[in-house]
């Protein structure tokens, strides 16, 4: 033990003297009565572990560092080689607007003119007449449209294919003229019956503009005159197409036209 000199002439206590009279501590392995002396050594053990250690981790981050920078190098070489073998290549696309034409062709109309024949004596008239109705069927168009694409260029052609229109022609039987008949009857006057139902009627009276129909007019329901209007016997209310003039006429079963033929004003 070492004899420490006094100080100011107060002597001193040295640390073999000094007890630790607190409780354990762990860390350090410091108990309960250790001297000081004891207790410092404890303390100097623990803090040149802890050295080491800072010691060692010191070289492993420098260690680690290195390490990182040699990586970083062998990435850029990487790099400067892929450059050198692969150079990048870049493709420029250029598209060009499609354009479409269509073309319609306008169907053609076909005019038909109706004659009418007429001939008239003191007692009876009789007319014929032809009539012929054309329909004229709308065109149909049909568009096909290939398409041809590459990196540069786009080209689209068009073709139009137009169906030529379908003309239907009817013809009325000679003789016949088309008007109206009303589907009520009256027992004396049908004057006020509504023109209600188409009808074609043979053995008309009169000139055009003003025909009428005559006793032994038969009333038909279809053009080709194969179907007769089945009256009842009363009063039909009659008129001929583009006729100034409608008649008030008995109609039977079969379709003939009886005598009593008034004119409705």
């Amino acid at each position: 033990m070492v004899e420490c000199s006094q100080i100011n002439n107060t002597s001193i206590i040295g640390t073999s003297a000094v007890k630790y009279d607190s409780t354990p501590l762990p860390c350090t392995d410091v108990n309960t009565c250790d001297g000081l002396n004891d207790i410092l050594s404890k303390f100097d053990a623990v803090i040149c572990d802890v050295k080491a250690n800072v010691d060692i981790l010191t070289e492993e981050i420098i260690t680690l560092t290195e390490d990182v920078m040699v990586i970083t190098e062998d990435i850029t070489n990487i790099y400067s080689q892929l450059n050198v073998c692969c150079p990048t290549t870049t493709t420029t696309t250029t598209v060009v607007p499609t354009t479409t034409t269509t073309t319609t062709i306008v169907p053609t109309t076909t005019t038909t003119s109706s004659s009418t024949s007429s001939t008239t004596t003191s007692t009876t008239s009789t007319s014929s007449s032809t009539t012929s109705t054309s329909t004229t069927a709308t065109p149909t168009t049909t568009t096909t449209s290939s398409s041809t694409s590459t990196s540069t260029s786009s080209t689209t052609t068009t073709t139009t294919t137009t169906v030529a229109p379908t003309t239907t022609t009817t013809t009325t039987p000679s003789g016949l003229r088309q008007g109206s008949i009303s589907s009520t009857s009256h027992p004396t006057d049908a004057c006020s019956s509504t023109l209600d139902t188409g009808c074609w009627i043979s053995n008309t009276a009169g000139i055009p503009g003003s025909e009428v129909v005559s006793v032994g007019s038969i009333v038909y329901t279809d053009p080709g005159g194969t179907i007769p209007f089945v009256g009842d016997g009363n009063f039909y209310h009659i008129e001929i197409d583009f006729s100034s003039a409608s008649t008030n006429c008995q109609v039977n079963g079969t379709g003939n036209v009886d005598s009593a033929i008034g004119i409705c004003y």
